[in-house]
């Protein structure tokens, strides 16, 4: 599924200067995995992204590094060159935010970190 670019005046797209460097925009899904510790399994769970990179390959090393795996290849045909309206908020510098609830504001995530969403715990894929 494409991500487009939705919402008015306030969605953001382009390049965005920062301390001399370009820095760009982008929108997708990713994937977390629900871990079920009594069970010892994971569960795969899609979740609506934002990035701010140097460059595409700069994007995916991110989504690399927070365990999210993802291709050039599907990250130039399937993410959107902009953030949308849940991001009027923030201010744009290098890093992944995850919109784990639709109702809540998006989470810069950070490495090694877990995240809980309506209780459930969420980590990389091992």
């Amino acid at each position: 599924m494409h991500m487009h670019c939705w919402g008015g005046s306030m969605a953001r797209g382009g390049a965005i200067k920062r301390n001399g460097r370009r820095l760009r925009l982008w929108n997708g899904h990713v994937f977390f995995y629900r871990v079920r510790y009594e069970e010892g399994d994971r569960e795969r769970r899609q979740f609506h992204a934002n990035v701010c990179a140097y460059s595409q390959k700069d994007a995916v090393a991110l989504l690399e590094e927070f365990g999210m795996h993802e291709s050039l290849y599907h990250f130039r045909g399937y993410w959107s060159p902009c953030w949308g309206d849940s991001m009027d908020e923030v201010e744009p510098e290098r890093g992944v935010w995850i919109e784990f609830e639709r109702s809540q504001s998006p989470v810069k995530i950070k490495a090694g970190h877990t995240y809980s969403v309506s209780g459930e715990d969420l980590g990389k894929e091992e």
